[in-house]
């Protein structure tokens, strides 16, 4: 069975932790990148709506 060196070891501890970080941060970004797109859904302006009236209103006897 080959050995493995300390530095080895190192360095391999090195690229684990530099993986999970990046996958991390590439986590975090896609969920504030989909927090903000909900927000700017909210913001983004719709048509104007016409306001529709009715001209059959019903009112109450108030004696």
């Amino acid at each position: 069975m080959e050995t493995i060196n300390n530095m080895e070891i190192l360095a391999l501890q090195k690229m684990e932790k530099d993986v999970s970080q990046t996958v991390t941060s590439a986590v975090v970004k896609d969920i504030q990148n989909e927090n903000l797109r909900g927000k700017l859904d909210i913001i983004k302006p719709t048509k104007p709506q016409k306001l529709q009236f009715s001209s059959n209103y019903k009112y109450a006897n108030i004696d």
